[in-house]
């Protein structure tokens, strides 16, 4: 049997644990909702989700940091009301996505793809953060 010690030290170690960073990189997540219950706060810190699949997803009023949506397929995900800070969002397909209301703190969308539906923040300079429509990616006879 352990004794109350070593279960104390394994409880610590588990704890450390969560603070490391998950990576879910080309996961299927196509229509999941990660959205919490109205009253709560689900929380996103240190995630890779490089070239995940979010179509349809939602991370309505998430609180996201350190995350890693590159060159995630994110067609019409909704991010309302979210808070994202030091997010790299570069690469990613954003046709659709819902970002009213959402604060983007040192967000990185480098060579994202927008187009008319992407809802962004009011006031929000999203070509100054690295955004292209998607009219400008694609090439003659395309």
């Amino acid at each position: 049997e352990r004794d109350a010690a070593e279960l104390a030290r394994t409880e610590e170690e588990d704890l450390l644990n969560l603070n490391r960073m998950v990576d879910v990189s080309r996961a299927p997540l196509t229509g999941v909702d990660f959205s919490p219950l109205p009253g709560e706060t689900q929380t996103f810190r240190d995630v890779g989700f490089v070239s995940s699949n979010f179509d349809h997803a939602s991370f309505a009023r998430c609180d996201i940091e350190h995350v890693w949506f590159s060159e995630a397929l994110l067609w019409h995900t909704d991010f309302r009301g979210a808070v994202c800070r030091d997010t790299a969002f570069d690469g990613a397909n954003l046709i659709g996505v819902d970002f009213r209301q959402t604060k983007l703190i040192d967000c990185d969308f480098t060579g994202a793809v927008f187009d008319p539906t992407t809802q962004w923040p009011e006031g929000y300079d999203f070509r100054a953060a690295g955004a292209k429509p998607y009219e400008e990616t694609q090439s003659p006879g395309n």
